[in-house]
C-alpha cells in the first residue's frame, strides 16, 4: 500500500507530534508499506521516501503536494492537520484516492 503523510516530517523531539509521525511512518514501512513523506532536511527514518519542501511559502507546499499525488496515485493520505486534510479533500475530487485525517 503506498501512504502518503501530508504533514511535514520532522526528527523527533519535545512536541508529541514529531513522535507520532516519526512512530507512525517507521511502523507502517515495517509492515510493508510504501511511505511518502515531506520533509524539510533529509531526514529519512528507514524505509522511507523523503519529498524534501522549501521552508519558505504555503503555495509552494500546496503546489507541491499536489504534483506529488498526481505523479504517485497514493492508495493513502494522511494527515493530523485539520486545514492539510481539507486540501487533500480538495485534491481528492480531481484524484481518486482514500482520505484518511
Amino acid at each position: 500500500m503506498k501512504i502518503l503523510i501530508m504533514d511535514t516530517l520532522k526528527f523527533p523531539g519535545k512536541d508529541g507530534c514529531t513522535v507520532h509521525r516519526w512512530e507512525l511512518v517507521r511502523n507502517l514501512s515495517q509492515l510493508g508499506c510504501e511511505i511518502h513523506a515531506m520533509a524539510h532536511t533529509n531526514t529519512k527514518p528507514e524505509g522511507v521516501c523523503i519529498h524534501l519542501i522549501a521552508k519558505k511559502g504555503k503555495i509552494r507546499y500546496i503546489i507541491q503536494l499536489i504534483k506529488l499525488i498526481k505523479q504517485y496515485r497514493y492508495d493513502v493520505m494522511y494527515s493530523r492537520n485539520i486545514m492539510i486534510s481539507a486540501i487533500g479533500l480538495l485534491i481528492k475530487k480531481k484524484v481518486e484516492i482514500k482520505i484518511s485525517a
